[in-house]
């Protein structure tokens, strides 16, 4: 199922079971309407006067009832568009903190003189999560959609783990502004491979959002 289809599964989901007492108070109260008639039918030559009072009090009350479910089947809609709004503007947000992370990782990488005197180049700035944090949490995405973002969110975390390890080893600069550190090329070299992961990793997301309607930045010239 996609994303556009979870979600509206579940913005009627929420109003239905919003409604449910509001649905269980109108049955009754048609079925008391119904019983009612039936035996008005029954005796009303008998006690003309006192049916008569009988008619009006329960056309009062069905009335008030009707009035009143229809205010709370109201209200309860309005909070399920409420709350579908909310959702859309998440994913617009998580569209666009993805597309930062990518416009992070095409910036022009850092050169870093490893401890074997190798000179690499890399790029050593921690992306961000938080939005797609959210969004798991929010219970916007299917199961495998919340996989598929919770291992991206994975990869992030372990990038930014690894970045602060190597700008911890920085122990200079040369005149040509090449960072040196105690860094292995080992490590630059995984780093490097865990962010062309996160980059086809959140090529794939902003590919997702926007086949479900959402719109994504526009990548910088």
């Amino acid at each position: 199922m996609s994303l556009e289809a979870e979600r509206s599964k579940g913005f009627w989901r929420r109003l239905f079971e919003g409604n449910k007492p509001i649905a269980i108070v109108l049955v009754a109260s048609v079925c008391a309407a119904a019983l009612f008639t039936l035996v008005f039918w029954l005796f009303a030559d008998e006690q003309q006067p006192l049916w008569n009072w009988f008619i009006q009090l329960a056309a009062t009350l069905f009335g008030t009832v009707l009035a009143v479910a229809g205010g709370l089947w109201l209200f309860n809609y309005q909070a399920s568009k409420t709350d579908e709004t909310r959702e859309e503007q998440l994913l617009k947000t998580l569209a666009g903190e993805t597309q930062a992370n990518l416009n992070i990782l095409s910036d022009e990488p850092s050169a870093f003189e490893t401890l074997d005197r190798t000179i690499d180049h890399v790029v050593l700035i921690r992306l961000r999560f938080l939005v797609a944090e959210q969004a798991i949490k929010s219970g916007v995405f299917t199961s495998d959609e919340a996989r598929f973002l919770s291992e991206l969110i994975g990869h992030l975390q372990v990038h930014n783990d690894e970045v602060y390890f190597i700008l911890s080893t920085r122990t200079g600069m040369d005149s040509t502004g090449v960072v040196q550190g105690k860094a292995t090329s080992y490590m630059i070299a995984e780093l490097k491979q865990r962010q062309e992961e996160i980059r086809t990793r959140s090529a794939q997301l902003l590919k997702d959002l926007e086949e479900e309607g959402i719109k994504v930045p526009a990548t910088p010239d």
